[in-house]
């Protein structure tokens, strides 16, 4: 049985062996098998040495993965991808196991420095970035000043 494909006032036909894939329009051969990659780990906002552990685990354990950027621009994903099911199954065991232990370390990390005094307080963070401490607040008020003053004037 052929397939018949209707482009531009022209007819193609396809032996039977092809399946037309009406979300793309492609011809795909039944012997490949479609695989959508999963995200594993979202690389935005995360810290160097923890995206080091992470690939440092998954090339430990023989997961197969890439990596995305970011883009210029940030509108891509930056992460970590796999493509099997069942891989994707075991990675996702090893992070969350990995995401236990790390959460652990640094909530300790964060105690020890608690503690010890060594934890930066709104006093010692005002005299270490004065700009960012004073500017932030101001340009949040003029902003929210801007945004309401129309509405106060209305009637």
């Amino acid at each position: 049985m052929n397939t018949t494909i209707f482009h531009q006032h022209n007819s193609y036909h396809l032996p039977s062996r092809y399946n037309l894939c009406t979300t793309t329009q492609q011809l795909i051969p039944p012997a490949i098998k479609i695989v959508m990659a999963k995200l594993l780990f979202n690389l935005r906002d995360a810290c160097d040495d923890e995206v080091e552990e992470v690939f440092e685990l998954l090339e430990e354990n023989q997961v197969d993965f890439y990596q995305t950027q970011g883009g210029s621009f940030g509108l891509s994903i930056a992460g970590i991808w796999v493509n099997d099911d069942e891989e994707f199954q075991r990675a996702r065991q090893l992070l969350d196991e990995y995401q236990q232990q790390r959460q652990q370390q640094v909530r300790a990390h964060y105690r020890e420095l608690r503690e010890s005094g060594q934890q930066d307080r709104l006093w010692a963070r005002l005299k270490r970035i004065p700009n960012r401490m004073i500017t932030f607040p101001i340009a949040i008020v003029i902003i929210l000043l801007l945004s309401i003053i129309p509405f106060l004037y209305m009637y």
